[in-house]
C-alpha cells in the first residue's frame, strides 16, 4: 500500500502483481496528462483499479478506456467490494496471461488465429475462445455452455456467452429479454453497437443471436474476408472489447450453417457436448470425421484442441467414457477426444430453467461436473480447491474504516 508517489513506483517496479490499486490522488502534482501518461506507460505487465477523487470525477471515462486499466471508482470506495473486485480481476489476468502459454494449438494451425492479429494488443491474445458444438439437438449443449460460462464468472474470471442458434435458447434460460443482442452489430458494425447489444447476467456478459430468421439468413450470405459485418467479426469485435474478457464461450448451433462454422474459426478450443449413448457414439465418428477431415481447410479443426463432454450421464447406462472413447477409437484410426467431464443426469434441471434459473450451484452432482470442466482449463490459475472453493468464496474481510 503506497502512500506515496515514490512509494508506488517503487512497488510497481519490484512485484509481478497481476493487479495494482492506483490512487489517483498520488499523482494530481502532475495534472491530467501526467496521470494519463503513469496508467500509460509505468504500470508494466500490472493493470490497475483506479481511484479517483471528487475533484477528477470528469476524467472517469478517459480514464477507463486505458489499455491497463480495468476499473475507477470514486474515493472513498467500498473496501469489501474494492477487494472483491481486486481480486477477480487478478484471477481474470492470471488466466489470460496462461492463455498466452504455448498450448493454443489451433492458433498456430490457423493463420486467421494468430493472437493479436486484430491489432488489440496483448490482451486479445489471452482470450480463451472456447466454441461448443453438439451432433444433434437435445443434447444439453446449451446448458452446459450457460452453466460453464457462469462458473468462471463466478470464479472471477471475465467471461463473455455469445449465442449463435437462432433463435436463441440462451436468453430463454437466462431469463433475459430477447433485445439487445448481435442484430445490433450486424446492423452496424461498430465496437459501440457490439457494446449496446450486451446484456448482463448476474456479472457475466451475454450477446444474444439476433432472433430474427430473415435477418440471420442475410448474414450468413456476408464474406467474413472482406465484409465488417459477417458472424465471425463480431467475436473478433468482443475479443477487442474493453475491459478484455479472460474467456469467451460461443454456443453454436448443431449444423454445418455459416453459423456454425464461422466461429470456429475464431476459437482455440472446442468442446463436443453429447449423451453417453450408442447412437450418440457413432454420430460423433461422422461429426469428427467432417470436422478433422473433410471441412474446406478454413475450418478444418486441430485434433489436440477438441475435448469430449458427455452430459446426462445415468446411473443406468451402459455407455461409460471409456466404451465411448473405445467406439470412437475404433473408427478414427486409434483416434479419440479426451473426456473432461461427466454431468450427471438430475430431474431437476428442467423445472430450474423452466423458472430461469441455472443448474449450477444449486444441484451438487451438475455443479461437481461443470466444476470439472473449469479445473481442466483454469484449475492452476485457481490454486487450491479449484472452482469449487472459487465460486464459494466468503474470503473477504468486515474492514470498518474510521
Amino acid at each position: 500500500m503506497a502512500t506515496t508517489l515514490s512509494g508506488l513506483e517503487d512497488g510497481i517496479e519490484s512485484t509481478s502483481a497481476e493487479v495494482a490499486i492506483v490512487d489517483a490522488e498520488l499523482l494530481l502534482g502532475r495534472g491530467e496528462a501526467g496521470i494519463i501518461d503513469f496508467l500509460t506507460h509505468q504500470l508494466g505487465r500490472t493493470v490497475a483499479v483506479v481511484l479517483l477523487p471528487p475533484g477528477l470525477q470528469g476524467m472517469q471515462g478517459q480514464i477507463l478506456e486505458l489499455a491497463q486499466v480495468r476499473e475507477v471508482l470514486l474515493k472513498p470506495p467500498g473496501v469489501g467490494e474494492l477487494l472483491k473486485r481486486c481480486h477477480d480481476i487478478g484471477v481474470s489476468e492470471r488466466a489470460s496471461r496462461s492463455a498466452l502459454e504455448p498450448r493454443g494449438v489451433m492458433q498456430a494451425a490457423v493463420p486467421r488465429h494468430r493472437a493479436g492479429m486484430d491489432g488489440g494488443g496483448a490482451s486479445v491474445g489471452g482470450t480463451n475462445i472456447f466454441a461448443l458444438m453438439s451432433i444433434k439437438g437435445g443434447t444439453g449443449k446449451t446448458t452446459i455452455a450457460c452453466n460453464y460460462a457462469y462458473a468462471l464468472q463466478l470464479a472471477g474470471i471475465r467471461t463473455c456467452l455469445m449465442g449463435f442458434d437462432v433463435p436463441d435458447d440462451i436468453g430463454v434460460y437466462l431469463g433475459l429479454a430477447q433485445a439487445p443482442n448481435s442484430s445490433y452489430f450486424y446492423q452496424r458494425p461498430t465496437r459501440d453497437a457490439f457494446a449496446a447489444s450486451i446484456q448482463e447476467y448476474h456479472g457475466l456478459d451475454v450477446v444474444l443471436s439476433p432472433n430474427d430468421a430473415v435477418l440471420a439468413a442475410e448474414v450468413a450470405q456476408r464474406d467474413p474476408d472482406t465484409d465488417e459485418g459477417a458472424i465471425g467479426r463480431v467475436i473478433d469485435t468482443a475479443r477487442t472489447h474493453h475491459p478484455p474478457y479472460a474467456a469467451m464461450v460461443l454456443d453454436l448451433p448443431p449444423t454445418y450453417s455459416e453459423w456454425g462454422l464461422q466461429p470456429l474459426t475464431r476459437a482455440n478450443t472446442v468442446l463436443v457436448v453429447a449423451t453417453p449413448n450408442i447412437s450418440d457414439a457413432i454420430k460423433l465418428v461422422r461429426q469428427l470425421q467432417t470436422i478433422t477431415e473433410r471441412f474446406d481447410p478454413r475450418y478444418l479443426i486441430p485434433k489436440s484442441a477438441i475435448y469430449l463432454v458427455l452430459n446426462d450421464q445415468r446411473r443406468e447406462d451402459n455407455m461409460p467414457a471409456t466404451a465411448i472413447q473405445e467406439i470412437l477409437a475404433d473408427h478414427l484410426n486409434g483416434w479419440a477426444p479426451p473426456v473432461i467431464a461427466t454431468i450427471p443426469h438430475d430431474t431437476q434441471v428442467r423445472p430450474l430453467q423452466n423458472r430461469g434459473s441455472l443448474p449450477y450451484r444449486r444441484l451438487e452432482g451438475f455443479t461437481r461436473g461443470v466444476n470439472t470442466l473449469v479445473d481442466h482449463f483454469y484449475g492452476q490459475v485457481l490454486g487450491s480447491g479449484g472452482a469449487a472453493r472459487a465460486t464459494k468464496r466468503s474470503w473477504l474481510p468486515r474492514i470498518r474504516i474510521r
